[in-house]
């Protein structure tokens, strides 16, 4: 149960500033995400921190993932609180294949735009050959194949079924997750997925209509998890939690 409390005068906010892991682009890192090796432990919501890698890029680590190798942060909506996640391999559904698909031990959800997919091992049919044309609502993913062996993605309950009966195909997993391409938004994806993004959300702490707003959050004090919305223009800060 999340408690909303709005203060006209709350002057104790403690707004951080912007940081980015690149200063030749402009994505900022902003309240709830921080930092930790540039940014002070009151400078982010517990759950939300970041790091950068050698080459200007943005990672985020999630504790529910079997490898311990971190995402690559493609971009931060903090008016729809929605991130944009990529392999840094270029294999997203290798990643989705060996996570923890609720999330557990993090402070996100995946997105608005989940769907449910089935990946399926397709070796001992002829799908994905040379000389083989793959049905409508498949995709070959290149980056779990290899020789002989294919793996067959589709979104399509009736094909998977086809694809067991007929083509002797068999289901490796089912998973609901949203992928999303930049270019063309969800439902719609690219050879083998290899720039395939990931979309998480955030619920708490919910800053939103600060954000739309014009203004800044932050904790609103030096200790507790409240969290306050400063507002420029001499308005002072208003609790929201």
């Amino acid at each position: 149960i999340i408690c909303l409390s709005f203060t006209p005068h709350l002057q104790a906010i403690e707004i951080c500033p912007y940081f980015s892991c690149n200063k030749h682009r402009p994505d900022t890192i902003e309240f709830p995400f921080r930092v930790p090796r540039n940014q002070t432990v009151r400078c982010g919501y517990p759950g939300f921190d970041l790091s950068c890698n050698s080459n200007g890029g943005t990672l985020l680590k999630l504790p529910s993932l079997k490898s311990s190798d971190p995402f690559i942060v493609q971009g931060i909506d903090y008016s729809k609180q929605l991130l944009w996640i990529s392999d840094p391999e270029k294999c997203i559904p290798n990643r989705i294949l060996n996570m923890d698909l609720n999330l557990t031990g993090t402070p996100y959800g995946w997105g608005p735009d989940n769907a449910e997919y089935s990946f399926l091992n397709c070796s001992n049919s002829n799908l994905g050959g040379p000389n083989s044309q793959m049905p409508d609502g498949t995709l070959v993913i290149s980056c779990l194949s290899s020789g002989n062996f294919t793996v067959v993605m589709t979104w399509e309950n009736l094909l998977e079924e086809k694809m067991v009966r007929e083509w002797k195909c068999e289901v490796i997993k089912r998973v609901t997750a949203p992928f999303w391409l930049p270019e063309f938004g969800q439902g719609s994806y690219p050879d083998g997925m290899s720039d395939m993004l990931l979309q998480l959300s955030w619920d708490i702490p919910d800053c939103r209509d600060c954000v739309i707003r014009g203004g800044s959050c932050g904790f609103a004090g030096d200790s507790g998890l409240t969290v306050g919305c400063f507002l420029s223009g001499g308005n002072g800060g208003e609790s929201l939690s």
